[in-house]
């Protein structure tokens, strides 16, 4: 008789290490369910799987090929102590890093509380309607649905805990379009943003102390070994700030940051092999550095890890984990995830075409501060994508894009007074009115 009869409550795990490779089935290790307070549901508690593995490096738990996430409450905290859902008669591979002596951040340290989306840029001149609260979700909500439904009985426990104070759930698994490099196809098409650098987002605010400071001062604290201080003249050099632009000098800096286990410092230099600055071009060793920072938390990172999987630059391409490390980001406020997000229901890309979900994400992603979601919105009116054809509420969103410095929306803009609208009112115009508007 095996444990799983005996103990309705026990869960099957194994050990696999990150390269796919699992224990035998004679090393499986049974663990005692508990029972959720505030679901009811059967759960499987971090520490207990750290103190059977005797091991701080485990990376996350897997079912099949689903990651299963830590249960949150309605805040997106994580829920004390570390959670996650069991899911009965079936084996979870607990996912372990560490190769060639490396010890990577576990999966605890990924998968801090979250906080509230981040307000990064507050627009104040919101078109109407753009502040529609939607439902978000995390790498959770990401269902593939194996056979016998064994993910949707694992995330039974975390929908019942997660997002509660947003409304309704999204209807499906969640996936993100955006990559380094992707541009649009024509000129008719959304937008889906491309990978970040530290420097193309808002500073953290530990930046807060060298932003008045010269860079020769700033420089004295790097030489000192201040690790934020050492990455922001990385940054100074990258972007030609004070100094002629120099990738050698930049990586330098970075480096030395990096050997203090500096995140934003791991994701400038994920950005530097991603796009082959002073370096060949490296996906591979890219990925290394995003997935260092991710690890520690890094939004930045985890959006980045998104591209590399959604494009399949240097991995297969894998709309599942593209999916899972945008929804990571989203989690944190990250603008381009919400409109990526929005991209894969709009164009259907490893989810059923969803306009009226992909016109939600673009909704949050413009909240949240993106600068290509408001045309994505005018796009959608223009063309009548899950709402009413409506030119005037498209120009109005074109019009918002193209303040925000979107050239695309400004092209948009060009095309439609040459086709004979009024790009104030939506209204098409007569020959009288085209001639003299």
């Amino acid at each position: 008789m095996t444990p799983q009869e005996t103990h309705s409550n026990i869960q099957a795990v194994r050990r696999v290490d990150e390269n796919g490779h699992p224990s035998t089935l004679s090393n499986l290790i049974h663990l005692v369910c508990h029972s959720d307070p505030s679901s009811g549901k059967d759960i499987i508690l971090w520490e207990d799987i750290l103190a059977a593995f005797k091991t701080n490096d485990v990376i996350h738990v897997r079912s099949g090929t689903i990651v299963l996430p830590f249960l949150k409450d309605s805040d997106f905290k994580n829920l004390d102590p570390l959670r996650i859902a069991a899911v009965p008669g079936v084996t979870l591979d607990i996912v372990v890093g560490g190769q060639l002596g490396e010890k990577k951040p576990s999966m605890a340290s990924l998968q801090e509380a979250l906080p509230d989306a981040a307000q990064e840029n507050n627009f104040a001149s919101s078109v109407s309607n753009s502040n529609n609260a939607i439902t978000t979700t995390g790498a959770a909500a990401v269902r593939r649905n194996p056979a016998g439904g064994v993910f949707e009985a694992a995330m039974d426990a975390y929908r019942d805990n997660e997002y509660s104070a947003f409304g309704p759930k999204l209807r499906g698994p969640q996936e993100i379009l955006d990559s380094p490099s992707l541009s649009p196809t024509s000129d008719t098409t959304p937008i889906s943003q491309t990978s970040f650098s530290s420097s193309q987002t808002p500073a953290p605010q530990e930046f807060a102390f060298f932003s008045n400071k010269s860079f020769a001062e700033t420089m004295e604290h790097a030489r000192l070994g201040n690790k934020v201080a050492q990455f922001v003249i990385g940054e100074s050099y990258s972007n030609a700030k004070e100094v002629p632009k120099d990738f050698k000098a930049a990586m330098e800096w970075y480096l030395k940051a990096t050997d203090q286990g500096y995140a934003e410092a791991q994701n400038a230099m994920g950005f530097i092999y991603n796009h082959g600055r002073g370096v060949p071009q490296d996906y591979g060793a890219a990925m290394a550095w995003y997935r260092k920072a991710a690890n520690q938390g890094l939004s930045i990172a985890q959006y980045n890890i998104g591209t590399l999987y959604e494009q399949g630059f240097g991995t297969p391409q894998n709309y599942q984990q593209a999916m899972e490390w945008y929804l990571e980001a989203a989690h944190q406020g990250h603008a381009a995830s919400y409109n990526n997000i929005g991209s894969l229901y709009h164009f259907a890309r490893g989810v059923p075409q969803d306009y009226s979900l992909a016109m939600n994400w673009y909704r949050r992603a413009d909240e949240q501060g993106s600068k290509v979601a408001a045309f994505n919105l005018g796009f959608m009116y223009e063309n009548g994508q899950g709402v009413e054809k409506d030119m005037a509420r498209a120009l109005e969103w074109y019009r918002k894009a193209s303040k925000q410095g979107n050239v695309k929306s400004k092209d948009k803009l060009a095309q439609l007074k040459s086709q004979g609208y009024d790009v104030q009112t939506g209204k098409k115009l007569g020959l009288f009115g085209r001639l003299f508007n």
